[in-house]
């Protein structure tokens, strides 16, 4: 059964899951660097893009892409598209391991 939900800053939890990270990594044999090195800044921007924090939720933002359209940006990429793409990239080159694996492959 699911928690309540609560608070998670991804840059206060990803690093404490390093550990667990290079135990990963030696299972499957990956050739990821450190979770600190792997990570770089991503765990920062994501909790600012989703306003995690001690300020709470960033302001709302309207955005629109209509001036990118204007200046001639029309091709899109389904997010979902784009995430299976980078994610079998990662394991194609040993970074991230394969679903149900402990040697790396498919």
């Amino acid at each position: 059964m699911p928690g309540a939900p609560r608070a998670l800053q991804l840059a206060e939890f990803l690093p404490a899951q390093a550990a667990a990270w290079d135990r990963i990594r030696a299972r499957h044999g990956l050739r990821s660097p450190a979770l600190a090195s792997f990570l770089g800044s991503s765990p920062m921007l994501a909790d600012f893009s989703m306003g995690a924090g001690p300020n709470g939720l960033a302001r709302p933002a309207l955005v629109s892409s209509v001036k990118l359209r204007q200046a001639g940006f029309h091709d899109t990429l389904d997010s979902e598209t784009m995430f299976r793409k980078w994610f079998a990239r990662y394991q194609q080159h040993r970074l991230l391991p394969f679903p149900g694996d402990s040697h790396g492959q498919p």
